[in-house]
């Protein structure tokens, strides 16, 4: 039985419908179970479950094999923060884990995680981290780049691309210039303590886009490609198989 925490995310649902579809038992944990019908239809048994509660973390554990944490709160504020989620959050799931004989325990962080990070969703990641090598578990750190979904549902490639090179793809595919802003560095980072106090989640995704603007980002894939011989698709090759029947009435209007 596979274990998927955050479920109904763009990540966890990718991988629910996918081990679905590969006949695998799957148990879909959500907040919201309401939001999990459509994997409820395909086979999936949905549990109400919140990081937050380690009590219900400790029932959607049990007579699970394997578990996949992908659940996140970095857009998130209020009681529901990368500080109760991604830190607290996450140590509980280990926990309870463990308690029910989890064989392994696969946990999404982020690429840029560390104990003196700008951002606090990478330290409470980098504090999950170390909580789960610490744990007696047998696990697997996924380090995603920033995930792409909002562009292309694309996790990774062959090409280390800057956000404008991503904009240039899409204006090449579309045959038209895409309505572009651009934002001073400088003022994005007063940005991002001035808003901290008022709107956290905005300040922390102001404080990202200043990391993505300064950061180096870039990784090299072919040591992960020795043990996952997986083929790799460039950004351009995928926009245009998956938008480009979309915008073609748009291009010849």
């Amino acid at each position: 039985m596979y274990l998927i925490v955050g479920a109904t995310g763009r990540l966890g649902s990718l991988v629910a419908r996918k081990l679905l579809a590969d006949g695998q038992p799957l148990r879909a944990m959500s907040r919201t179970p309401a939001k999990a019908d459509a994997l409820k239809e395909l086979g999936a048994e949905v549990v109400q479950g919140d990081l937050c509660e380690p009590a219900s973390l400790a029932r959607a554990c049990q007579g699970v094999n394997k578990v996949l944490a992908a659940a996140h709160a970095f857009e998130a504020q209020g009681d529901n923060n990368p500080q109760t989620v991604d830190g607290a959050g996450n140590r509980h799931l280990i926990d309870a884990a463990r308690a029910a004989g989890v064989n392994h325990f696969v946990f999404i962080s982020i690429l840029g995680v560390g104990p003196q990070a700008p951002l606090d969703f990478f330290r409470f990641k980098n504090q999950a981290e170390e909580y789960l090598k610490a744990s007696g578990l047998s696990y697997t750190i996924l380090r995603a780049a920033a995930l792409m979904e909002s562009w292309a549902a694309l996790v990774g490639g062959p090409e280390n691309l800057t956000l404008n090179q991503v904009a240039e793809i899409f204006e090449k595919v579309a045959g038209r210039p895409a309505s572009k802003s651009h934002m001073p560095l400088p003022v994005m980072r007063v940005m991002s303590v001035v808003m901290r106090p008022f709107n956290p989640a905005l300040a922390r995704q102001i404080a990202a886009g200043v990391f993505m603007d300064t950061a180096d980002q870039t990784f090299d894939m072919s040591e992960t490609l020795k043990l996952y011989p997986v083929k790799l698709t460039r950004l351009e090759d995928y926009v245009r198989r998956t938008y480009e029947l979309d915008i073609a009435p748009v291009r010849g209007g």
